[in-house]
């Protein structure tokens, strides 16, 4: 049955579809970040306190500090050259 509610010309309506595909993009994304490192980019301590919560350890760069994004990203080169 098609999701009347969050219908997309760009996607399926199907909810549930997307809700699983949703949960295996972050699933991937939580075990690279765990197990290589890979650094996660995002906007407040919210959306930080929110993936700590579903089991992410590795880095979290939070990019909303005031800050230009050029600082931003030497910050975040400097921490991935010297972990």
């Amino acid at each position: 049955m098609r999701d009347q509610k969050h219908r997309s010309p760009l996607g399926s309506g199907n909810a549930a579809q997307r809700f699983a595909l949703a949960g295996l993009a972050l699933g991937e994304a939580r075990k690279k970040n765990r197990e290589q490192h890979w650094p996660v980019v995002l906007e407040g301590k919210r959306d930080r306190a929110a993936l700590e919560a579903l089991g992410f350890v590795g880095p979290l760069e939070v990019l909303n500090r005031g800050w230009d994004c050029r600082p931003f990203h030497h910050l975040l080169v400097r921490k991935l050259r010297h972990p």
